[in-house]
């Protein structure tokens, strides 16, 4: 069986000047906790703390001109644009073989 290597080149994204295509993302969400009230009203608190998830996503340009970004497919991942931030991408690369 042959051993591949999936190397990530990843650098950093910049939200006024960016590149479009399909990219492995490395991005920061913020975790909430989920409660309920008195009223059974569901209740979303922040706790503070972050995740960092690399996804892949396709990155376009929404009609303003900023990053439009979208799951390339359901099991890499998905992408909030409410509360995600995309701190830095990746080339999608094929995996390079050993002889």
């Amino acid at each position: 069986m042959e051993k591949g290597r999936l190397d990530m080149n990843f650098q950093p994204f910049n939200y006024q000047d960016f590149q479009e295509g399909v990219f492995w993302l490395l991005i920061k969400r913020e975790v909430y906790d989920h409660d309920e009230d008195q009223n059974g009203d569901v209740l979303v608190i922040p706790t503070g703390e972050e995740d960092r998830l690399v996804i892949m996503g396709d990155v376009g340009v929404d009609d303003d001109g900023f990053p439009l970004i979208q799951r390339v497919h359901p099991e890499l991942g998905e992408y909030d644009e409410s509360s995600d931030r995309v701190l830095m991408f990746a080339k999608v690369e094929p995996p390079v073989f050993s002889e």
